[in-house]
């Protein structure tokens, strides 16, 4: 008597197609946001700490890539950018949002000034 031979089937591939995914914690709360585009061709992922502080990451339209952490209200504490040609930008903010450090570039023309 032949072995009886095992069929074993590919699991059928499964794909979610949508412009924005959003995940809610157990209480509704938004935790987490994935965008593929906005209107200036923007795509993006959020994910919202329990009192609203958030790490953003993005993909411009012109593809730039940037890091942001943000407080919960909705100012930026601190954030990393890498553009298209290759500068890159690190900004630090104080409590009220204002940035207090910034790219080499931006302290090359500040010292420049009279």
């Amino acid at each position: 008597m032949k072995p009886k031979k095992t069929v074993t089937k590919k699991p059928r591939e499964k794909v979610l197609v949508a412009n924005s995914i959003i995940l809610k914690d157990l209480r509704g709360k938004v935790r987490m946001c994935l965008e593929a585009r906005d209107a200036r061709d923007n795509s993006r992922i959020t994910i919202f700490g329990k009192n609203g502080e958030s790490l953003c990451l993005s993909v411009d339209g012109d593809s730039t890539c940037t890091v942001g952490l943000l407080h919960s209200d909705g100012k930026t504490g601190a954030s990393i950018t890498v553009s298209r040609e290759g500068e890159s930008r690190l900004i630090l903010s104080d409590a009220n949002g204002v940035p207090v450090i910034f790219s080499q570039s931006d302290l090359s023309q500040a010292s420049e000034k009279p």
